[in-house]
């Protein structure tokens, strides 16, 4: 994710470490960065195919954003709820790559 702040991120990882201990379980905040890192992808490919499929109806929203003093082209497909399906950050314009993120981002 571009641009997120790291206290917040570092913050998330606490909150969840205190919520944990309020129920019982007692894990430091690295702990919890650890678990996320190593079952994060796991989880999001086994939810992935049972999150909802975005409308047939759709729009391309592309802009160039600043990321570590560097232009970037973000493109966010958006359903027609005004949820973003999917988002792809890139350094230049490839004709290529373009087509296998939208045609990722349909086939969800």
């Amino acid at each position: 994710m571009c641009g997120t702040d790291v206290s917040a991120v570092s913050a998330f990882y606490q909150d969840t470490a205190d919520l944990l201990a309020e129920r019982g379980v007692y894990a430091d905040r690295s702990t919890v960065f650890r678990w996320v890192q190593g079952f994060g992808p796991d989880l999001s490919k086994r939810t992935e195919k049972h999150l909802y499929r975005a409308n047939l109806s759709w729009r391309v929203d592309k802009t160039y954003i600043r990321v570590g003093g560097k232009w970037r082209h973000l493109w966010r497909p958006i359903d027609a709820n005004g949820q973003p399906v999917d988002f792809r950050l890139t350094a230049r314009r490839d004709t290529r790559v373009a087509k296998a993120f939208f045609n990722k981002a349909i086939k969800r």
